[in-house]
């Protein structure tokens, strides 16, 4: 929750979300997941945004 809250504002940004993956996850784990991370995070900075207009 907090991760998507520090996307840049705009469109989402798959090299970015890569990116804070690879802070802190291993590349073995990242390759396990990442697109259901991708998802996640990206459904979660959606509902940070619908909240902020509420």
């Amino acid at each position: 929750m907090e991760v998507a809250k520090q996307h840049p504002v705009g469109s989402f940004d798959s090299a970015w979300t890569k990116q804070k993956l690879k802070e802190k996850f291993s590349t073995a784990e990242i390759a396990q997941v990442e697109g259901l991370w991708m998802v996640m995070l990206e459904y979660q900075r959606m509902l940070n945004k619908e909240s902020k207009t509420r």
